[in-house]
């Protein structure tokens, strides 16, 4: 199990996800110029393999945007995204959500009441 000191924490947007990202030193901006059909792929590619940071591209070849890759890349960083110490959580929360015992009858399935 995973601790990351962000217990259950809900991010507004993506820019306020990359910012925590930065705080924890889980992302790395890149500032040179890269192609983005070609050497952002193999990039990414090599640091996801590596284990590393997510990626924060700023200045992709003819493109206005920034492209930010590999957010989720690791299950730290994917369980931190979503607010949990390890995927388990989500699953206990949605088994918490499920009725857990069948109906008796078919009226009751039905949501009838023989009262």
């Amino acid at each position: 199990m995973f601790t990351f000191g962000y217990r259950y924490m809900m991010f507004k947007d993506l820019r306020q996800y990359l910012e925590a990202l930065e705080a924890r030193q889980d992302l790395k901006k890149i500032m040179v110029p890269v192609d983005p059909v070609l050497e952002i792929a193999e990039i990414a590619d090599r640091m996801v393999k590596a284990g590393g940071p997510a990626l924060l591209f700023e200045k992709a070849t003819g493109s206005p945007f920034p492209v930010a890759i590999n957010l989720f890349g690791t299950l730290q960083r994917a369980c931190f995204a979503l607010g949990v110490e390890s995927f388990d959580e989500i699953a206990q929360r949605v088994t918490a959500l499920i009725p857990q015992s069948p109906p008796d009858s078919f009226f009751e399935k039905c949501g009838f009441s023989l009262s």
